[in-house]
């Protein structure tokens, strides 16, 4: 049961993204996305504070997290939090998307900074997470990073291979 919950999550993720609905941006947003992007900041307010019990009360009880390519349960990835100190984060491009009536996408440009074993390093990620309704509260059922690369113009490519 538990796979088929997870399976089925993942399809409806899938199934939805794919379909390209209408998004809506932050600034027009509604009383659900203001509180999916409000979870998500106190997530990231968690992981910057290296506060592992705030952030695993905003996972869900089967939480996948997608990170550095590595998959993690919420859990596990908890006990990382002591081992790196984020120094900036912040999150542009916000969309939420409404996948059902218990189930919400948040997807965003992440700029983050952080120290880790004395050395600095900053990213620019892609990500994705998706919260799932239970009882009043929305948690994170699902979060996955990617790095962003800066935006070019595709190159051209030999005939061959413009069709797939």
């Amino acid at each position: 049961m538990r796979s088929t919950s997870i399976s089925s999550l993942g399809m409806l993720v899938f199934l939805c993204v794919t379909r390209a609905p209408a998004q809506r941006s932050v600034a027009g947003a509604n009383s659900l996305d203001s509180t999916i992007v409000r979870q998500e900041q106190a997530v990231w307010s968690a992981i910057k504070a290296q506060d592992s019990a705030a952030f695993r009360k905003l996972m869900g009880p089967e939480c996948l997290i997608v990170s550095n390519g590595r998959r993690s349960t919420a859990d596990q990835y908890a006990g990382l939090l002591r081992t790196f100190t984020i120094t900036r984060a912040g999150l542009s491009e916000i969309r939420v998307q409404r996948l059902s009536p218990d189930v919400a996408l948040i997807h965003y440009r992440l700029s983050v900074a952080w120290t880790q074993n004395n050395k600095e390093s900053s990213a620019d990620q892609y990500v994705v997470s998706v919260y799932k309704r239970s009882d009043s509260h929305w948690l994170v059922a699902f979060n996955q990073d990617s790095p962003a690369r800066a935006e070019t113009k595709p190159a051209s490519r030999p005939r061959e291979h413009q069709q797939f």
